[in-house]
Order: structure tokens, then sequence, then C-alpha cells
């Protein structure tokens, strides 16, 4: 009996200490062999992360999430992921947007799955301009250690650089044994059908796969499929304008998020260790109260009306102290909720507010007002209206939100 309760025990033991999976260290070494396979620049969207926020407050505050940390996190996370493509230097324009719709050689978005300064868990999708999802929702995750943050050559870095290095190798190992040249004119012409899709309605075809092929080239010299590639210049143009309300937005709030991951670090950490030591002994003390009504139970022998006093007080300490272990267990718990408690405090200080834009090129003038979203939104408008159009250089236009 004690053995097989003893068995069951290291079994659920196992279980209640399982622990975020850290992903394998990919060294920029990796990424410079792997990148040298690359011989064209693609040019990539990663979308803001969907910051993985529940409709009801009370599903949050049970998940420890704080809805305007998550939300900052989810522009937080597209920008250091945007950094490590950019650090390969074997890509073009990385751009952060707002939407998976909008087109580039590559789009990647996902979702934040946990983030709470100890652990990142992200699930990724990411797929090339053809219409070829090549990671779907594959979960990328990390744990770091209170050892990063003790080194002071980490200043400034980010403590799960290991994950979006994962997700870019990944990214380049498809890259390599494609045919780059097409996705980019793949790109070319579904951003040409976007602009005017009666005239380049027979350029792209798609075959049973669902894949975008591309069937008729324009001419370069035909003056419709030029102006179609000059106003993918000014989207590009735009969008680059973009990244510098990010990195405003971002610059500001580093420092105090930095603050925020150490603390919060240290708090998940505690939480995390309360929460398996009181599940070790909730458990512990489940078995063992079981197997001391067990011995207790054994000791009077029905076959030959035997009595065991011995067996029978050990039976009756084993059940004493698998209370005593169910007590600490709520004790540890009650800890834990304290710890969680305390990473929603220290989260609230955050929000944020998106200035109007301004931007210039070609003697036009935008004035763009609104959220970060609201501003792609009236771009799209503004390529449309700009390419049927054709706006005379140097005209002034505002846009309301």
């Amino acid at each position: 009996m004690f053995k097989r309760i003893a068995a069951l025990f290291v079994v659920l033991f196992t279980y209640s200490c399982a622990s975020v999976s850290s992903i394998p260290d990919v060294s920029k070494d990796d990424l410079t062999r792997v990148g040298l396979n690359i011989n064209t620049a693609l040019d990539i969207n990663v979308v803001e992360l969907d910051p993985g926020i529940f409709a009801s407050p009370e599903r949050n505050e049970t998940a420890g999430i704080w809805p305007e940390l998550r939300r900052t996190e989810s522009r937080l996370f597209a920008n250091e992921l945007k950094n490590s493509f950019e650090e390969t230097q074997r890509f073009g324009d990385v751009n952060i947007v707002t939407s998976r719709k909008y087109l580039s050689d590559i789009v990647i978005n996902g979702k934040i799955l946990e983030s709470n300064g100890e652990d990142l868990i992200l699930e990724i999708t990411a797929a090339d301009s053809t219409g070829n999802k090549f990671i779907n929702k594959k979960k990328y995750s990390h744990r770091t250690n209170e050892f990063f943050f003790r080194d002071l050559r980490n200043k400034g870095k980010d403590p799960f650089h290991p994950l979006y290095n994962s997700i870019v190798l990944d990214v380049m190992k498809y890259l390599q044994k494609q045919d780059l040249n097409r996705i980019q004119k793949v790109t070319e012409l579904r951003f040409a059908t976007d602009l005017n899709s009666s005239y380049f309605k027979d350029s792209l075809v798609k075959n049973r796969r669902n894949i975008y092929e591309p069937n008729f080239i324009p001419d370069d010299s035909d003056p419709t499929f030029i102006k179609a590639k000059n106003v993918k210049i000014q989207d590009n143009i735009f969008k680059k304008e973009m990244q510098q309300t990010y990195g405003v937005f971002l610059d500001g709030l580093e420092e105090g998020y930095d603050e925020w991951r150490k603390a919060a670090f240290a708090v998940s950490k505690q939480q995390r260790e309360a929460e398996t030591s009181a599940n070790a002994a909730l458990v512990a003390g489940i078995l063992i109260g079981i197997a001391g009504a067990a011995a207790s139970a054994d000791s009077y022998n029905s076959n030959n009306y035997s009595y065991d006093y011995g067996q029978d007080i050990a039976g009756t300490v084993a059940m004493a102290a698998g209370a005593a272990l169910i007590y600490q267990s709520t004790q540890d718990r009650a800890e834990a909720n304290r710890l969680s408690n305390t990473i929603d405090e220290v989260s609230k200080s955050f929000d944020a507010e998106v200035a109007p834009k301004v931007i210039e090129f070609e003697g036009i003038t935008l004035t763009v007002e609104g959220s970060i979203s609201d501003q792609f939104e009236e771009w799209q408008r503004i390529i449309k209206t700009y390419y049927d159009k054709s706006l005379s250089e140097g005209r002034d236009i505002v846009i309301k939100s």
C-alpha cells in the first residue's frame, strides 16, 4: 500500500513542479550562418501582438493580467522582435504595424500567452505574401533568471532576447529555401491589385493550395504599373515614419518598464515557488492522509480478528501530518495571491496616449490624428486617393480621425 502511494506521490509531485521550458540559445553565429543563404532583402511587417486580454475584468484579475500593461507589452515585444530581425542585416525594411492586413513580403503576428517578468510565452504566426503560412501558432517560451539581472553587462538588454532570436532563425530557415524574388514580385503585384483591381486582375492567380502565383506581369514601362510602384514607395516611407512614433512611445517607457520587469521577476519567481510549494504540500498532505487512513483501517484484520495497535498509531500520526501539510499549502497560496496582487499594483502606472503625427514627403504635408491604429487606417485611404487623383505637389492635407 505505502509503496503504491509513494509512487503516485512522485508522479504528482513531478507534475506539480512542471515549469516553463526555455528555448535553446540561438547564437549570433547561428543567424549569420543561415543568413548567408538569404541574398534578397525582403521587407517584414511585425504586427503589434495580441495582448491576450480577456473581456471579463474578473478573468484578467484571476490571471494576473493588467490590461494597460499588456497593451504596452504588445508593442514593446513587437519592437524587440523588429530589432532582432534588423540585427541580422539580412532584411530590408522591418516595420511595426497595427494589423496583419497591411501588405509586406513577410508578415508576422502573434499573441502574448504569458508575461510576468520571469516567463514569456508568445504564440507566433508568419506568412509570406504568396499566402504561405510557414509558422502557424507556434509557441515560443523562455524563462529568465536572477543571474541575467545581476550581470551589469546586461544593462539595457532584453532578458528574453533568445526567444526573439529563435523566431528570427525559424523565419530565416524558411526563406533560405524559397525563391525570394518571386515573393517580392507577388508583393508588388498584390499591392498594385489592391489599388486598381480591374486593371491588374489577371496579374495573379491562386493555385490549388490557395497560394498566389504570378500570372501576368505588366511591363516596367507601363505607366499604370509605374504609378502603383510609386505609391508603394510612399507607403514604405509612411511605415518608416510611423516607426518614429513607436520609438518615442517606447523610449519613454524603457526605464520604467525595466524597473517593473526587475520587480515583477522577483515577485513572479517567489509566487511560482510558493505555488510549487503549495502544490507539493497539498499533494503530500492528501496522499499522507490517504496512507494514514489506510494504515488505520489495515490495523484491524477481519480475517483473524487481530488488532495492530502500533500500525493504528502510525496511521493516526500520518493523517495528522497530512492535515498539517494541507494547512501549510493554504498558507503558501495566500502568499502567492499576495504577491500576485503586488504585480498588479506595480503595473497600474502604465498607460499611453498617441500624439498626432505630421508626415512630410515630396512637398506633401499630412497631419494624421487618432490612435496609431487610426493613423494606419487613414493612411490606406490616403494612398488610394493619391493613386486615383494624383495629388498635386505641395498640397496640404489635414486628416481628421
